[in-house]
């Protein structure tokens, strides 16, 4: 990867061998697709769709990392921050749009701003708020001083723990035994 002085460093042997068993673990999570299928509280079966698309946002996060150290480094975390939120909830209105029939206008739960009359409207709002906004500063701010590489592992646990926090409250079954060991 680059590094700020525009140099090549190769990865070292540790991130290679880290790496690797990140792979491994890939390739054992994937075993529970094959044999009987488990599925959660909603009735959704592990996907090979879905463990390619956390593949994918794994591997989207660390570029986007790699992205933030380099600007952080001389950007003050507030400037950069407003860009990138601004930016993704663009983004993310359009794909909303695109893929699941959102209506720009409408004031039910199909519309852009649907959230507002919903009966968790304050529970939205803290979750856009606290983990997304504030999070996401943190992380900007933290990444000045602490390796991309770390955070991004860091981060990577998000699923791993969300997935037992919806297995304790009872969202979610017990993962399966290759899940775990992956």
């Amino acid at each position: 990867y680059l590094s700020l002085d525009d140099t090549i460093q190769l990865p070292t042997m540790s991130e290679i061998v880290g790496s690797m068993f990140g792979f491994m673990g890939l390739i054992i999570t994937t075993l529970d697709l094959s044999g009987h299928i488990e599925t959660d509280a909603f009735d959704n079966p592990p996907t090979a769709i879905g463990d390619l698309a956390a593949l994918g946002g794994a591997l989207m996060m660390v570029i986007y990392m790699l992205a933030t150290e380099s600007i952080r480094q001389w950007m003050p975390v507030f400037l950069f921050s407003y860009p990138v939120n601004l930016i993704s909830s663009i983004v993310l209105y359009i794909l909303s749009y695109l893929f699941e029939d959102t209506k720009i206008l409408a004031t039910n739960s199909m519309g852009f701003f649907g959230f507002i009359e919903m009966p968790a409207f304050w529970y939205v709002l803290f979750l856009a708020f606290v983990p997304g906004f504030l999070g996401h500063i943190v992380i900007s701010h933290v990444i000045k001083y602490i390796d991309a590489f770390v955070i991004s592992i860091l981060v990577t646990l998000e699923p791993m723990i969300g997935t037992l926090m919806a297995w304790a409250l009872g969202y979610s079954m017990v993962p399966s035994l290759w899940t775990m060991l992956g």
